[in-house]
């Protein structure tokens, strides 16, 4: 299988990074590992050119191994899978590069971007952050993204169980970050109108060390809460020029494919940046008995993610 995340590289001109680009998913999305699983579940992918072929896994996934139907990630449906389809997902996701952590490859980045999620995320991420401060990575500026994403199921209880006092996905972040890196001082905050609605926005940032917590709107509040997209264009915009700058961008391994799409598409093809995304180590991750596992219809809800991401920025490289 190609790259785990396809690789922009800034030192080609424009239009040979979108060339390589483009025949770095063409190989991501071809793998026989796909392949093998989409038979699992009764279907052989036609033989095709990679557009075709993306739109193709892009409509068969949404039938198969969509279980969230708009939901949170963990109010999503539990299917029963076969003893092939277990196996097929597995070594399809390992292949992808979603079970296991890799390694930074720079020992020096612009920015850390930390992405936000579920509760656990909020406080595992911006860990494995500070770990890598500690391990002489050198991030000029840590950046944290979360949401007004109101908490929900289950995450109340972890909440409370990992003792953080947060009512919804920012909260819960701007506790996570400062925990890991020890923050004592007060920030100073930026805000919309303090709705917490889908246009609202919110900053807090820090001086020791250089970070912020950012709550971005969403570019369409009539109809949903700011997305991954979103919430990188108007950190983006709001920073001003990040052509050109080295960017590293923090979640978990199971989601390194899809969000490292997204951020790709935004920061690399609008804005002329280079982003790595990595998958938070097991140290990092390491809850105790709160710990989050992840299943197989975990990876393969998340491989349906990552085909409609590498999808997504097929197409965009064709933009101008």
């Amino acid at each position: 299988m190609s790259p785990k995340n396809p690789v922009w590289e800034i030192a080609r001109p424009d239009s040979g990074r979108r060339t390589n680009l483009r025949e770095q998913i063409a190989e991501w999305i071809a793998a026989p590992e796909f392949r093998a699983l989409a038979r699992a579940f009764g279907a052989t992918p036609p033989k095709t050119d990679a557009k075709s072929l993306l739109a193709w896994y892009d409509t068969f996934s949404a039938e198969h191994w969509d279980f969230r139907r708009g939901r949170e990630r963990n109010q999503a449906d539990e299917p029963t899978l076969n003893r092939s389809q277990l196996e097929t997902t597995m070594t399809a996701a390992e292949a992808t590069g979603m079970v296991d952590s890799q390694p930074p490859s720079r020992g020096e980045y612009d920015y850390c971007l930390i992405l936000g999620g579920l509760i656990r995320a909020c406080l595992t991420r911006p860990r494995f952050a500070a770990q890598l401060a500690t391990q002489q990575v050198a991030l000029r500026k840590i950046v944290a993204l979360g949401g007004f994403r109101p908490l929900r199921g289950d995450e109340l209880e972890f909440a409370d169980r990992l003792q953080v006092q947060a009512t919804n996905e920012f909260e819960a972040m701007d506790a996570g970050l400062r925990r890991a890196f020890g923050v004592l001082d007060e920030p100073s905050v930026e805000s919309g109108d303090d709705s917490q609605g889908n246009w609202d926005w919110r900053v807090h940032a820090y001086l020791r060390p250089h970070c912020e917590v950012i709550a971005a709107p969403s570019s369409e509040p009539d109809a949903r809460r700011a997305n991954s997209s979103d919430t990188f264009a108007w950190w983006a915009a709001r920073e001003g020029d990040v052509n050109g700058a080295r960017i590293l961008l923090v979640t978990n391994p199971i989601y390194v494919p899809y969000q490292g799409a997204a951020a790709t598409q935004m920061l690399a093809l609008r804005h002329g940046a280079q982003v790595e995304t990595i998958g938070i180590s097991a140290e990092a991750a390491d809850l105790g008995v709160d710990t989050q596992s992840f299943q197989p219809f975990h990876y393969l809800q998340e491989i349906r993610s990552a085909v409609r991401g590498m999808h997504s920025l097929y197409l965009a490289s064709f933009e101008l």
